[in-house]
Parts: C-alpha cells; sequence; structure tokens
C-alpha cells in the first residue's frame, strides 16, 4: 500500500479542512485513545493524526477540536495462527469465533481484532516503546498543546497485573524514558469475552499483585486507567446482579490510601465501567440503574480518588437511551444524576473517544457524534460540561504533586536526562514547586512523604533500577 509523506498529508489534511473560525469552538481533551491496535499496528501516522483531531470537526453549528490527548496502545496481542481460520468455541464458554477480518497484504490468518479469531492473547511490554517512539518522533507535538505544553500524554500498558513484575515495567520503562510517560492504562481486570482468551494467570481484585500496581502508580504520580466491566457478560440478568461491582467498589475503596495525599482523583474508571454485551437489556430503568451505582461511588468519601471515562460510542449511545432502540437521544437520566444537589458529579467524569488506531482523521472524529447530547445537556453546575470536555482531564493529569513526583523519580533512576529534545538535565524537585494553592498548606510535609515514598519503591524493585542504570 502506497503512504504519502507525512508533510503532504498534513497539508492535503490542512487544504481539505473546511473553515471552522465562524463556528463556536468548544475544546476536548481525549482521556482514551488507542493510537496500536492488538497487533501492535497503528492506524493514521501521528502527526497528521495530531493535526486532523485539531482541526476537529463541525457538528450542529458548532466546531469541537481536540486539544490534548492520551497516548496509548493495548496491552494485549492477539496471537497470530494460520491454523485458526475456521470458528471454534472460546475457552470455557459457547461463543464461536470466526476469522472475518483477514488482511491480505500480511499473510493468512492474520488477526485484526481479538473477536476474529479463537486464539488466545498475551501480554506484549514491546507496546511502551512503540509509544514512546511515537510521541518522540511528533516533535512539534511535543509543544502543541494548550499553553506550549505537549499534546500527547502517553501512558503505560504493556504490562500484567496479575503480576508483580508489572511494577519492574513501570518503573523500567519511567527511567528508560524520563519525562515521557504521564499514567498507566487502559488494563483490564475483568472486560467481556477478553478475560476468557487471556494465556496465563488472569488478574483479580482480590490478588496481592494488582494491590501493588496501584499502590505503585500512585507513588509514582501516574494515572490509572482501569478498565473492569461491572456485569458479567453471560449472565442473562446482568442488570441486577452487577457480579463485578461490589469487588471493583471494595478493591477501590481499599487503595483509598495510596491516594490519601493528592486532592485530585488518581483513577479513572473506563467507560463507567460498562461492557460490550452488558447490560443486555437496554431501557431508561437500566440507565437509572446504572447511574445508581456510579452515585454509591461518587457519594463515599473513600473513593474520591476514583473518576469515570465517558469514552467508547456504545458507552455514550447506552446512557442517553438510543442502543438497539433507534430512538432519539434522551438525557433525563444522565441530568437527573449530573445535577445531583447533594454530590457534584461534574468533577468526576472525563470524555475518551475510545478510538482505535484510526486510519484517517475521520475515522477519529466520527467518534464525536454520539457524545454530542451529553456534551450540550442543560446541566444545573457551572461549567459542568467544560469540566467534562476538558476541565477535569486538566486537573487530574496536570495536578502539581503527581507531576513533582514524576519528576523525583526520573531524577533518581534516569541517567540521560529528559527525553524527546527537552532539556539536557532533570530539574530537582523542592517543596516550593507545589505552587498550586490546594497544596500550599503543607508543601513541606507533602514533599517529604513523596520522596519517602519513591525512594522506598526504589529499595523494594531493585531489579528496575539494575536494568537501567549505566555502571560507573
Amino acid at each position: 500500500m502506497k503512504q504519502f509523506p507525512a508533510a503532504a498529508l498534513a497539508g492535503l489534511i490542512f487544504l481539505l479542512t473546511p473553515a471552522l473560525s465562524a463556528n463556536a469552538q468548544q475544546s476536548l481533551y481525549d482521556s482514551h485513545f488507542h493510537y496500536l491496535n492488538y497487533n501492535q499496528d497503528r492506524g493514521m501516522l501521528i502527526r497528521p493524526l495530531r493535526e486532523a483531531m485539531k482541526a476537529g470537526k463541525v457538528i450542529n453549528g458548532t466546531s469541537y477540536r481536540i486539544s490534548r490527548s492520551t497516548l496509548f496502545g493495548i496491552p494485549l496481542q492477539q496471537r497470530w495462527d494460520p491454523s485458526a481460520l475456521s470458528g471454534m468455541p472460546a475457552k470455557g464458554t459457547n461463543i464461536t469465533w470466526t476469522a472475518t477480518n483477514i488482511d491480505p497484504n500480511v499473510g493468512a490468518g492474520h488477526p485484526f481484532y481479538y473477536l476474529d479469531t479463537h486464539p488466545e492473547l498475551y501480554y506484549y511490554s514491546g507496546v511502551d516503546p512503540l509509544i514512546a517512539a511515537a510521541y518522540c518522533s511528533d516533535t512539534t507535538g511535543l509543544t502543541a498543546g494548550p499553553n506550549g505544553i505537549s499534546f500527547w500524554d502517553p501512558m503505560i500498558t504493556g504490562f500484567n497485573p496479575a503480576d508483580v513484575h508489572a511494577v519492574d515495567h513501570m518503573m523500567r520503562m519511567m527511567a528508560v524514558y524520563p519525562g515521557v510517560f504521564r499514567g498507566i492504562g487502559e488494563f483490564t481486570v475483568h472486560k467481556e469475552v477478553v478475560s476468557t482468551k487471556v494465556a496465563g494467570a488472569r488478574p483479580s481484585f482480590d490478588d496481592g499483585a494488582l494491590d501493588q500496581v496501584f499502590r505503585s502508580a500512585a507513588a509514582l504520580g501516574l494515572v490509572v486507567i482501569l478498565h473492569s466491566d461491572m456485569y458479567d457478560f453471560l449472565d442473562s440478568n446482568a442488570v441486577n446482579t452487577a457480579a463485578y461491582f461490589d469487588a471493583t467498589y471494595n478493591f477501590l475503596a481499599k487503595t483509598k490510601q495510596y491516594f490519601a495525599d493528592y486532592q485530585t482523583p488518581g483513577v479513572i474508571w473506563a467507560h463507567t465501567g460498562v461492557g460490550r454485551f452488558t447490560p443486555q437489556t437496554r431501557s431508561k430503568a437500566v440507565v437509572a440503574k446504572h447511574l445508581d451505582r456510579l452515585k454509591k461511588i461518587i457519594a463515599d468519601q473513600d473513593l474520591k480518588h476514583v473518576a469515570f471515562d465517558i469514552s467508547w460510542d456504545y458507552v455514550a449511545k447506552f446512557l442517553t437511551n438510543v442502543v438497539d432502540v433507534g430512538n432519539e437521544p434522551d438525557t433525563t437520566e444522565w441530568l437527573a444524576a449530573m445535577n445531583d444537589p447533594t454530590n457534584d458529579w461534574s468533577v468526576r467524569f472525563v470524555w475518551g473517544s475510545d478510538s482505535l488506531s484510526p486510519p484517517s482523521g475521520g475515522a477519529y472524529l466520527g467518534n464525536l457524534d454520539p457524545y454530542i447530547p451529553i456534551l450540550t445537556a442543560d446541566y444545573t453546575r457551572e461549567r459542568a460540561a467544560v469540566k467534562i470536555q476538558n476541565g477535569n482531564y486538566k486537573r487530574i493529569f496536570d495536578d502539581p504533586l503527581r507531576v513533582m513526583a514524576r519528576k523525583y523519580y526520573a531524577k533518581k533512576s534516569a541517567g540521560a536526562g529528559w527525553q524527546c529534545n527537552r532539556d539536557a538535565v532533570i530539574p530537582d524537585v523542592a517543596a516550593d514547586d507545589l505552587n498550586d494553592t490546594v497544596y500550599a498548606a503543607d508543601k513541606v510535609g507533602l514533599t517529604t512523604r513523596l520522596k519517602s515514598r519513591i525512594d522506598t519503591l526504589i529499595t523494594q524493585f531493585p531489579l528496575a533500577a539494575r536494568a537501567t542504570r549505566n555502571p560507573g
């Protein structure tokens, strides 16, 4: 397949993009973007993709532009088995996989997606260097975000959350690529059929490895994006049982201690806990029941560190009661929750596209339409829509204490300074760096505890440091 030079593509996008200046403009920050797919393959080149995202799309007279975005891949790779062209039942289920999407340019049986063939999925750590390389290759993107910051916020995904070695991997990636990664995820605990296809040990809220992952991410200043379905997709009564809700709820409550010093959420529960096949029955009553579960979390003081992303067009359709129904979007239940006078829901949600290696700018921007009823709903709380569109993302990722933690670990672990044409020397970290008024009362105490947590982590996981530090 022929490829055009990136510069030519960027110019073509500019010429073909309609003028948007005459329209009202909204700035979106994408909290959930997969640059790579289940074969660790990209779609559009990163630079022209960024330009297309920033150019945006006009919907109902309003220009929606992407001003900033996360950047991550998929932690799992689909095993390529040429003999798996015929369908067969997935392990432990009556679901049959069929090879419906085969790439003729790559070879027989090359799968595009985890639903296409029956072979298992396995964790692939090479995804994170690929993301770091893409991030660093977009030199303009390093300062193309709001106020000259980076457009991209890369995330670490290439680890098995059922294995404590996940912490080693996180620390190695931060040491090898200092200043690059801002969080971990999206990674999965419970995910419909994916959980049935993962090779080896599967993560559980009962195992100690997952607890170590959350503890370490909090210490290192990394935002956590967790995918865990509330509902068992094989349960015909899933909407009432919500088989995994209690376990998720209890686990997240236990992680409160790790995020206690932060004044912003550190965990983003992807898709609000909705999975591909669940709830299997959909109605306004089902939406209300789902929102009641979110309300329980939002009202719990032990879960202030948990936010939700409204990512994936399916979730937007579910929350506005249009999935498999065909009716016009209805935000009645959503607004009843968001306008709750007793709990401020507006500070706990971020928008995300959940776009997967889009082949074109149009493919990416096509994800926006289902979210418009949510982004333009009649909220009673001041600036609620803006918080969902970009404000909460900024608060979470730019939390001064998180930024300090990432810098301090880089200073302690990395030998080569900042990457991607940044300053040659990693800056020192001092209490005065916490210039946010939220943290003004205890700058010294917060800084001391932050350094202590990271120093302890380095001592507890010495293999990560040994693998990356230069001798002498």
